[in-house]
């Protein structure tokens, strides 16, 4: 009977164990799409991948961007996802001095439509302004124009 049991035990925590660990979800690391973090490769598809990836999961997961420098053209982190997802920013996002690199885009980086978005890890967005805002053409044109 106790050998019953302990089959019955281990049973049930071998199942606990693996719910348990679906529910964390999985972690899905930039650099598997090509990532580079040297401060001067763009990201940016990598990035855009890993979020799809992430977004389209039916189990939470988690984005990670590792440390380095990772230079990214304008990102747009798009829901609605199927789970929750988490994006874990340990290095630093850095966008591109070029106000070319934008193709008239008016943002750098956008959240939208995500229910369950958490964003951590204590890693930077850098959006260089003070670099970006030199290129300004405000006293050429007499008036403002939207800066990404």
């Amino acid at each position: 009977m106790d050998s019953k049991f302990t089959v019955g035990a281990i049973c049930f925590m071998i199942i606990w164990l693996a719910l348990i660990r679906k529910s964390q979800g999985a972690d899905i690391n930039v650099i598997k799409y090509g990532a580079k973090a040297d401060g001067k490769s763009d990201d940016r598809q990598a990035i855009t991948s890993t979020w799809k990836e992430a977004c389209t999961s039916t189990d939470p997961s988690t984005v990670v961007i590792p440390k380095g420098k990772h230079m990214v053209g304008p990102l747009n982190f798009q829901g609605p996802c199927k789970a929750s997802v988490n994006i874990l920013v340990q290095g630093n996002m850095v966008a591109p001095i070029d106000l070319n690199k934008f193709n008239l885009q008016d943002h750098w980086t956008v959240f939208q439509n995500i229910d369950g978005l958490m964003v951590s890890g204590g890693g930077t967005f850098d959006g260089q302004g003070s670099l970006a805002w030199s290129q300004n053409i405000v006293q050429k044109l007499g008036y403002a124009i939207q800066c990404p």
